[in-house]
């Protein structure tokens, strides 16, 4: 007869349980697991989110599921293609960045000087508007009065608005030193205003700027900018 096999108490516990029974016939099999969607590790879930729906039930619950190729699946939601990998993890196949943010932004000269000359001002804007595509913004208009101006542009995902107006200050001041006689001294004025325009309002915002002469025959340009202000909830005194 071979030594006695002491039994742990959890299995002392499951024989009083069962009196009919020898310790050698208790189960001591662990559980078998839970249905899958009820575990952290179940598919479709991100580690550490037990108990919560799996990303792919939630993105794509009304979705249809074709066949592919073995470890990998797709989802159709709608007419948008959701590709999940081997894991089950909801990837998307957007591989590029999509943004659509405007600004209107207005400067003006140092001192607010009227140096800008009616006969080169179609020139400097033309300027302000490349400088603008070399940034990979979009230029929708640009227009002023002799002592500033006024730019339209829809922003890439990747601009800062400050280096925008940066640039745009530098290169054209620089510009209009070397291609316009006897302005050695332009400059333009440090700071400058930024305001958010709503997609629905562009088109509102462009012919503002494109009018720009009918608005300043009676009105100036401190008075606009106070406007502006005041519109965007500041006072400047």
């Amino acid at each position: 007869r071979g030594p006695a096999l002491r039994a742990s108490p959890r299995t002392r516990a499951d024989s009083r349980d069962m009196p009919n029974a020898r310790i050698a016939d208790v189960p001591t099999t662990p559980p078998s697991p839970r249905p899958p969607g009820r575990t952290s590790r179940s598919r479709g879930a991100r580690p550490g989110s037990a108990g919560k729906p799996t990303d792919t039930r939630r993105f794509a619950r009304h979705a249809r599921r074709l066949p592919t190729r073995p470890g990998t699946a797709t989802f159709h939601a709608g007419n948008t293609p959701l590709a999940t990998n081997v894991f089950g993890y909801l990837q998307s196949t957007m591989s590029n960045s999509w943004t659509e943010v405007y600004f209107h932004i207005v400067f003006s000269t140092k001192h607010r000087h009227a140096t800008i000359a009616a006969e080169w001002e179609g020139r400097l804007h033309s300027f302000i508007a490349g400088v603008a595509r070399d940034l990979k913004a979009t230029p929708l208009e640009v227009n002023g009065m002799s002592e500033h101006v006024h730019l339209l542009l829809r922003f890439p995902a990747d601009l800062a608005l400050v280096d925008l107006v940066r640039h745009v200050k530098s290169r054209s001041s620089k510009w209009v030193h070397q291609s316009i006689r006897g302005c050695s001294e332009f400059h333009w004025q440090d700071g400058y205003g930024g305001f958010s325009v709503s997609k629905t309002a562009v088109d509102n915002v462009a012919r503002y700027v494109r009018d720009q002469k009918v608005h300043h025959a009676t009105l100036t340009f401190d008075e606009e900018w106070q406007r502006f202000l005041r519109r965007a909830g500041r006072d400047e005194h």
